[in-house]
């Protein structure tokens, strides 16, 4: 580009930053991919890889394929087990700065954040792969992930549509910050919060909620006048509280029977039972065993939900 000339149309830089999970069998510090009928760059960032698309005909239609773009890498994270991260908000599409600088792009808001404003790296080697965690590499091709995006694109509504539904959203944020967690303890907290947050409405009454959080409220109050000791306290607190967690199994278990099938609810209560274990107590016996079996409960039922919606209201404390 001579500096005579401007730019035409519209560009979008996406910057994503995949998971420590996925393994490049051919990436290329500057690439061309297809993406559906459209033709991108995929270029690797000291921290994130950027995907470029040029020559877009208007602002409405760049914004519309940046947003689409988004839902492409949710399923594609779904479909290759891995977490991706982009900016949560969508920002405005703008030409670079100085046209006779094709790289160049708007000074960045916040160096840290993923999908903040990118500036191409002086060396190529600092990529994302830095990241240091110990986890199983699946190794992918180029070809392989952004045929899985453009799937995404085709099939999935845009992501502002598809994650309107906020817990949809909440769900997603805590399914791919999952995959940046180094301790094994974590991500699996971090998952079983997923479905926390789509479970179905409790099926006791209201009236049940209400006793169980009334007794607590009365034992802490005993135990706050010295009317009861600590142990009992404790004791009384955590068998309320298992009564509580009854519910919330049933509940998950019911979510995961209408969206992934219900041979799967058996295995739902027990992950959840395990989190229960594992939070009360701190022990986490096979935890890498129970941490593949929530990953692999988790992947069908989110691109499920994101596929169809959640078709029940929203909980009421």
């Amino acid at each position: 580009m001579t500096p005579q000339q401007q730019p035409s149309g519209f560009t979008v830089r996406l910057p994503f930053r995949p998971s420590a999970q996925l393994h490049w069998e051919d990436l290329d510090e500057d690439q061309l991919v297809t993406i559906g009928s459209r033709v991108a760059r995929l270029v690797q960032g000291p921290n994130d890889l950027v995907l470029i698309a040029e020559g877009i005909e208007s602002e409405a239609h760049a914004l519309e394929l940046l947003d689409r773009l988004k839902g492409g890498l949710l399923w594609a994270s779904l479909r290759l087990g891995c977490g991706i991260l982009t900016d949560p908000t969508l920002q405005s599409v703008r030409t670079p700065i100085d046209p006779t600088l094709p790289e160049t792009v708007m000074s960045a808001v916040d160096a840290e954040a993923v999908g903040a404003a990118f500036v191409y790296p002086d060396d190529p080697a600092k990529t994302f792969r830095q990241i240091t965690v110990d986890v199983a590499r699946k190794p992918v091709s180029v070809a392989t992930f952004t045929q899985e995006v453009a799937t995404g694109l085709r099939e999935l509504p845009r992501a502002s549509a598809m994650l309107a539904d906020p817990r949809a959203e909440l769900a997603t944020q805590l399914y791919t910050d999952s995959f940046f967690e180094k301790a094994p303890h974590a991500r699996f907290l971090t998952l079983a919060m997923v479905l926390e947050v789509l479970r179905e409405p409790s099926q006791q009454p209201p009236a049940v909620q209400e006793l169980l959080t009334a007794w607590q409220g009365q034992v802490a109050a005993l135990a706050e006048a010295g009317q009861l000791g600590e142990a009992a306290a404790a004791s009384l607190q955590g068998s309320l509280d298992w009564l509580r967690e009854q519910s919330i199994t049933s509940a998950i278990g019911a979510l995961v029977g209408r969206y992934v099938g219900e041979e799967h609810i058996r295995l739902a209560k027990e992950l959840y039972q395990y989190r229960s274990q594992l939070v009360h107590s701190g022990a986490a016996p096979n935890i890498w065993k129970h941490l593949l079996q929530l990953e692999g409960l988790i992947r069908p039922l989110l691109a499920k939900v994101i596929q169809q919606g959640l078709d029940t209201p929203a909980r009421h404390p």
